[in-house]
């Protein structure tokens, strides 16, 4: 059973202040970066108070749960060219993963990627897939582990996944907290 606290990216990151760690305020979160076949977290975009965009990597990067505050190295920062350069395969999760097509090796759409969410204790990544027939109507879904899918496309906005890796996934969930 899956018990580790997760935080939902584009509902409760995105917009978090993001302060140094001197306590100086740099600029809200933007957006989070993701490699989206090894289901980790790789940093987070920023927007700084001067309306640059920089990116902190993840392992220059603390979330405070309790105040929504993330915490980085001002000396970390990168420009998303030098951090594209260092990460060619980061995907940005708002920006680009929600919406993404959660498809089966036979080409089958199984359904769309409609948030990702942090696993605080190991730093990978979770994506909850809205499945595409009858049951979105009631909001039903499963959730995905980060590494499950072995291909992405960003032109195709699309995820490769395998159906036997799609069937074990889709029951997996029930034990799953995620914090508010």
């Amino acid at each position: 059973m899956l018990t580790e606290q997760c935080i939902p990216i584009v509902r409760q990151l995105k917009g978090a202040p993001v302060v140094s760690s001197a306590g100086r305020p740099l600029g809200p979160v933007a957006d989070v970066l993701i490699h989206p076949t090894a289901g980790r977290w790789l940093g987070v975009l920023l927007t700084t108070l001067d309306g640059l965009e920089r990116i902190a990597p993840a392992d220059y990067c603390a979330y405070a749960r309790h105040d929504g505050i993330v915490t980085t190295s001002e000396y970390a920062l990168k420009s998303p060219l030098e951090f594209a350069r260092a990460q060619p395969q980061s995907a940005p999760v708002c920006r680009q993963m929600i919406g993404t097509q959660i498809v089966t090796e036979q080409g089958e759409l199984r359904g769309y990627v409609s948030e990702v969410l942090l696993r605080l204790d190991t730093q990978t990544t979770l994506y909850h897939v809205a499945v595409a027939d009858w049951r979105r109507f009631f909001k039903l879904g499963f959730y995905l582990i980060g590494d499950a899918p072995h291909y992405y496309s960003s032109q195709g906005a699309r995820l490769l996944v395998a159906e036997t890796t799609l069937k074990a996934q889709s029951e997996f969930h029930s034990g799953l907290s995620i914090t508010h």
